[in-house]
């Protein structure tokens, strides 16, 4: 019995996994065609480059666009396709049908305030790690990946309006939550 609980547990892993992946697929391709479509603009080649420079407004929106699609199929859709897939009762799948318990309201706020030294720290400790010498090129190359990584938050986190702001807490936050 124990036997077939660890079959059914690894399957869903493997199938979550799946769902992932394919939908990141599709909605990276959907939310290309569409960037394409209203802003003329071909994010992933944009995103590709090292350097983006100083963006116009329409290239962050494009941007904003395209991560808020991405996010959306990777996230909620997601979700949603697993919960129909394991469960009945989606609502009940993903817990949507009944309101969180006023101690789990206090805690999750507390959690998130206690443990930011520790993410800190545990940053600080990601900085200070120094592969060995023949993994340098490997090094390297993460670093730069990290560097463009730094850029397109930059990117992403220039708001000049209210609008902004709202975009990317939803895009940022409320999507991905």
């Amino acid at each position: 019995m124990e036997a077939q609980n660890s079959f059914k547990f690894l399957s869903r892993i493997l199938i979550t996994f799946g769902v992932l992946f394919i939908n990141a697929v599709i909605f990276t391709f959907l939310a290309e065609l569409i960037c394409k479509v209203i802003f003329n603009i071909r994010v992933s080649k944009y995103l590709i480059a090292s350097d983006f420079g100083n963006p116009s407004d329409i290239q962050k929106n494009a941007v904003r666009l395209f991560q808020a699609i991405f996010s959306f199929g990777c996230f909620a859709f997601s979700a949603i396709v697993l919960a129909l897939a394991f469960k009945q009762n989606p609502l009940e799948y993903l817990g949507l049908n009944t309101f969180p318990k006023p101690l789990v309201l206090f805690i999750v706020p507390v959690l998130c305030i206690v443990t930011i030294p520790l993410v800190f720290w545990l940053g600080d400790i990601n900085k200070a790690i120094k592969l060995p010498e023949f993994l340098s090129s490997f090094e390297l190359e993460l670093k730069a990946k990290e560097e463009q990584n730094n850029k397109l938050y930059e990117l992403l986190l220039g708001m000049n309006s209210y609008k902004e702001y709202i975009f990317n807490l939803i895009v940022m936050a409320l999507i991905p939550a």
